[in-house]
Parts: C-alpha cells; sequence; structure tokens
C-alpha cells in the first residue's frame, strides 16, 4: 500500500506540487508528501518561483490587519523575512525548515530501529542463557 503512494509521488507533476504550496505551508502534509514535496521543489526552479509568488500573494499583497495577525503568529526568522518582503529567503528557510524536520524524523527512526534491533538481541541472549542453564542444572 505504501509502495503505490510512494510511486504515484514520483510521477506527480509540478502543477500537481504548486497544489500542496498551501498545505506545505500549514504544515498539514504527512510525512511521506512533505518529502516529496521538499524533494522536488528543491530541485525545480518554477516551482520555487511559484512558492515565491505564494508567498507575494499571500503576505505583500493581503490586507495589512490578517497579515500582521498572520506574521505575529511566525517564528521571528520569518517574521523578519516576511517585513524585508525578502519571499525568495522565506522560500529557502521554509525548504531547508522542513528538510531539517525530515531528517530529524529519518535520525530518529534510524535510532528507533536500533534500539529495538538491540532489544531483540536482549531477549534472544536472554533466552539462550535461560536454556543452557536448564540443561546443564
Amino acid at each position: 500500500m505504501s509502495t503505490k503512494k510512494h510511486d504515484s509521488m514520483e510521477s506527480m507533476t509540478c502543477k500537481d506540487f504548486r497544489k500542496m504550496i498551501d498545505a506545505f505551508d500549514k504544515k498539514q502534509l504527512d510525512i511521506d508528501t512533505m518529502s516529496r514535496f521538499v524533494e522536488h521543489v528543491s530541485g525545480c526552479l518554477d516551482c520555487q518561483e511559484e512558492y515565491e509568488i505564494y508567498y507575494i500573494m499571500k503576505y505583500a499583497l493581503s490586507d495589512d490587519e490578517i497579515m500582521d495577525k498572520e506574521i505575529a503568529s511566525q517564528p521571528i526568522p520569518v517574521q523578519r523575512l516576511v517585513n524585508s518582503y525578502d519571499f525568495k529567503a522565506l522560500v529557502t528557510y521554509r525548504l531547508r525548515e522542513a528538510a531539517s524536520k525530515l531528517d530529524k524524523i529519518k535520525r530518529n527512526d534510524y535510532y528507533n530501529r536500533c534500539l529495538f534491533a538491540i532489544a531483540q538481541f536482549c531477549v534472544v541472549l536472554m533466552a539462550v542463557f535461560y536454556i543452557f542453564s536448564n540443561v546443564f542444572m
């Protein structure tokens, strides 16, 4: 089931990825979709430009009161980028932020798998000791 989703994500077009910009910005994408989104947008200049336009529409061309409330809820680096109208840097910041989050998730997954393997090894080792202690006693 997961493989089919992964395959369909690989064959998405730039238009499909652009449709996800709002969900990505609102942090509503699942991990697999976010990973594919970041991978695509990081390597596609057209989609980076589209993402920049998204921020121009969202912040530069919106009502000042709405924009002030939205900006106030953002982290300080985002506030600075929006206030300076540096939307290209904002796109880069958001993509790096997401890539960092994905790296952290991958590391945690790796550590969890290692701990699980160690726990399994300990259980097997305990079973072997138990069996040998009963055989020789």
